[in-house]
């Protein structure tokens, strides 16, 4: 099943009265209707806000090269579908639906092989790009996690 590429933005506020910006896919009714995506999975990045609540230009960067690097692997294999991003008041939150726990565990590993590739492209960056792989690293944990959580159930 291939995804489509349609995405909308709409801003939003949190109930901290922060601007939260929210990127939504569009045209997932085919998706939708397979019923073969039953498991919702939340992937969060916790940042420094700025004032606003929103990243700084550095982590804004790294944050789009990490959602590059997952929408390549997950659009690639279809495991999983992201359907939506989060970002503002200290956190961006990447929205998958997935068919199978391991399987997306196993892709969302693949993931930071092509992330990790950042550092070798953007000479300079080494403490964002480790910041950034801790927080992928944090994420597969609770990915881990919540997969035998499932599997036990």
């Amino acid at each position: 099943m291939k995804f489509p590429d349609k995405w909308w933005t709409s801003p939003a506020e949190s109930e901290a009265g922060k601007t939260v910006i929210i990127t939504g896919r569009d045209g997932l009714e085919k998706v939708q209707a397979s019923g073969k995506y039953i498991y919702r999975l939340d992937v969060s990045w916790d940042y420094e806000p700025e004032a606003s609540g929103m990243p700084s230009d550095a982590d804004a960067r790294i944050m789009e090269e990490a959602t590059d690097a997952l929408l390549k692997v997950f659009d690639k294999n279809t495991a999983a579908v992201m359907t939506g991003i989060y970002t503002g008041d200290g956190r961006r939150d990447w929205i998958f639906y997935c068919l199978n726990l391991k399987v997306f565990s196993s892709s969302f590993n693949n993931s930071g092989h092509a992330f990790g590739d950042f550092r070798h492209r953007r000479p300079g960056m080494g403490g964002i790009q480790r910041n950034a792989r801790q927080h992928l690293h944090r994420s597969r944990r609770r990915i881990a996690a919540a997969t035998q959580a499932v599997q036990r159930n």
